[in-house]
């Protein structure tokens, strides 16, 4: 466990049958939520020499994706940002393939007729072939992409942490006006 613990979102030793259904549940919703990834699950020995393992494993229960209903204040304030925003950009990350909410965006980004960025993993989001397409912004992103978000009077982060490698260690100016 002690090894696997920095390579996945989370691990866990199962040494009593009866923690199966609810570890493996817990397991499944950890790497399927937020950005997916691996878990791992570790049976002890002789927890899988227990005859009550197959009994178990029929109990366990796939969660459903945890949704987050936005508060609807921000919400509000958001749409009220986007609709007084002269130059607004979408910075579009994996989040949005995770989703699977590229027509959604591509969506939004027409009725806003603002251009997209994307994150190196978001590259593919948005065909590269749209007009509203801009490229990656990443330090092997495009220069296009870089001359856009500069001069974003707002941007709309979707799908993206805002993390270092897509911020180039959080040096890149940012607007003051920022949906996440």
């Amino acid at each position: 466990i002690s090894i696997f613990r920095p390579l996945v979102k989370w691990a866990f030793q199962i040494v009593d049958a009866r923690q199966i259904p609810t570890v493996l549940s817990e397991a499944i919703a950890r790497a399927t939520t937020g950005t997916p990834g691996p878990v791992l699950v570790d049976f002890a020995r002789d927890v899988l020499s227990e005859g009550s393992v197959e009994t178990q494993l029929l109990r366990v229960r796939c969660p459903l994706a945890r949704k987050v209903a936005p508060d609807p204040q921000a919400l509000e304030d958001a749409v009220a940002w986007l609709e007084k925003a002269e130059r607004p950009v979408i910075w579009a990350g994996n989040g949005v393939r995770c989703a699977r909410a590229a027509d959604e965006l591509i969506h939004l980004a027409e009725r806003l007729q603002a251009p997209v960025i994307t994150t190196h993993n978001g590259i593919g989001v948005i065909p590269t072939n749209h007009p509203l397409c801009f490229g990656p912004r990443s330090r092997f992103g495009t220069r296009l992409a870089d001359m856009v978000l500069a001069e974003a009077d707002l941007v709309l982060v979707v799908g993206n942490s805002l993390n270092g490698v897509s911020t180039s260690r959080w040096t890149v100016r940012l607007p003051d006006r920022i949906i996440q």
